[in-house]
């Protein structure tokens, strides 16, 4: 029996300092997955007060008392879009799959679509798979949770991971006769993973594509094996050739062939060379590229603005991009001067002029100059 199980047992029993431990092992968890949704400090603590009241009320008929860490989510999750529907207008949540600009009509049905027929493919899984998915994906609940859910090591739970997405884009491939339609092919690549997720990031964590750019005519499409590109009515109009590729975005695409990558024009002409080891899509004028083993941000004709010398860097947005050194995210400017220094363990990009932001033992909001707004103590240790 897992420490969860054995708490709840007590509790149904009647001892209320059981419950205690059971709320101070996982409020900081729900907190950050509140906070995540609702993007204010004030309504993510009612979120987890109300969480676990429902958790409390509801405690026995939860029938696999192990897994009540995926179940006290599942209820986190609902009563945060409960709490979103009921907001006033243009009220909305913080969502990775959400771009940083408002997508075109065409975008947005080749969007929707392929996420529609991305979910149906995951429900036919088997239901381990099924859930390991939406969990991370949908639920974007981090490696180290799932491998304590789940009993799994690192390496059994990414390879039954990458086993499942493997079924699922077979399964996508199936409905294109022809060509594929894809707005980001890095299946396993960081840069599909625009915010980072995970409290120690892992070298080759699969991951799925969710972006926050908006990917514009012409489209990436695969066929026979190769990428290219096709127009709005879905007529290849760049040849398929590429071994890698993302849709346009700032009127640039990004392809790869063999190891390194560059940008093509919407006539399919280089604008910059292929001689990047890894390349972003552009964000306010720059992208995120790397040579050897450090990242840096390049302008539009491939020349470096900031220097690279980042383990991992993020696109920018309001002029402000997080940046990664040794393990911990900061913040820098256009011309590469620190705005805030490395020091969180996860951090969202900006907007309307604040970041959500986390670290060790606390998480709240910053402003553009790097100073807290709001910090809340965590009591994570």
């Amino acid at each position: 029996m897992n420490n969860d199980a054995h708490l709840i047992q007590q509790i149904l029993t009647g001892d209320s300092r059981a419950l205690e431990q059971l709320i101070r092992k996982h409020q900081a968890s729900v907190y950050s997955q509140s906070l995540y949704w609702m993007r204010n400090p004030e309504d993510a603590r009612e979120v987890v007060q109300d969480v676990f009241l429902k958790a409390y009320q509801n405690l026995a008929s939860l029938r696999r008392p192990e897994r009540f860490e995926a179940w006290l989510r599942q209820i986190a999750r609902n009563e945060c879009r409960n709490r979103l529907r009921n907001r006033q207008p243009g009220a909305r949540p913080l969502t990775r799959e959400e771009p940083a600009i408002d997508q075109s009509a065409e975008a947005r049905l080749i969007r929707d679509e392929t996420i529609g027929r991305a979910i149906s493919a995951i429900d036919r899984l088997p239901a381990l798979e099924r859930d390991l998915l939406k969990s991370r994906y949908l639920d974007e609940i981090p490696y180290a949770d799932l491998q304590k859910i789940h009993g799994l090591s690192y390496k059994a739970l990414t390879m039954r991971i990458l086993r499942a997405k493997r079924k699922v884009r077979t399964q996508l491939e199936r409905n294109f006769a022809d060509f594929q339609v894809t707005p980001d092919e890095d299946a396993i690549s960081p840069a599909a993973v625009p915010y980072p997720t995970s409290k120690h990031p892992q070298k080759g964590e699969p991951a799925m594509p969710h972006t926050p750019f908006e990917f514009t005519a012409p489209y990436a499409a695969k066929k026979d094996g190769k990428f290219g590109y096709i127009d709005k009515n879905g007529e290849m109009i760049i040849p398929p050739q590429f071994e890698r590729a993302l849709g346009f975005v700032e009127g640039l695409g990004r392809v790869g062939i063999g190891d390194k990558q560059g940008y093509i024009d919407e006539t399919g002409k280089f604008v910059i060379p292929l001689k990047f080891d890894e390349a972003h899509p552009f964000s306010e004028g720059l992208a995120g590229a790397r040579i050897g083993e450090r990242f840096g941000f390049i302008d539009k004709s491939g020349a470096f603005a900031v220097p690279p010398r980042y383990v991992q860097v993020e696109h920018f947005s309001e002029g402000i991009a997080a940046v990664m050194e040794n393990g911990k995210w900061g913040y820098i400017n256009r011309m590469g001067d620190t705005i805030a220094e490395p020091q969180f363990t996860t951090c969202w990009p900006f907007s309307d002029g604040v970041a959500p932001v986390m670290g060790d033992r606390n998480c709240g909001y910053i402003d553009k100059n790097g100073k807290p707004i709001y910090l809340w103590n965590t009591g994570s240790q």
